[in-house]
């Protein structure tokens, strides 16, 4: 009987963190999504829905003057650092709602 008791807390605790794992899937996804509508948005300059090389470069060239603080032609450390910052919330559980 103890036996099955805990085999029964662990059955539920497992679906618990599993539908938890799906709603933070999901919900990251979607947040990925955005990000990535809003990127073709910004780099697709003859608005036909894809991005060419020459955009991406264009983009990519405006991108690096403004993340070169110090205008030294080169990207140091503390220049990158905000690129490693997701835009989307990386922690469900911390968000309002939840």
């Amino acid at each position: 009987m103890k036996k099955s008791r805990i085999f029964a807390v662990l059955c539920v605790a497992g679906a618990t963190f599993a539908t938890a794992a799906v709603a933070q899937t999901s919900h990251t996804q979607k947040m990925a999504n955005r990000d990535v509508n809003q990127l073709i948005r910004l780099m697709d300059k003859d608005k036909n829905g894809v991005v060419s090389k020459e955009e991406f470069m264009d983009f990519m060239s405006q991108t690096f003057d403004r993340l070169d603080i110090n205008k030294s032609g080169t990207l140091e450390p503390n220049e990158l650092r905000p690129l490693t910052q997701p835009s989307w919330p990386t922690n469900l559980y911390n968000q309002p709602g939840n």
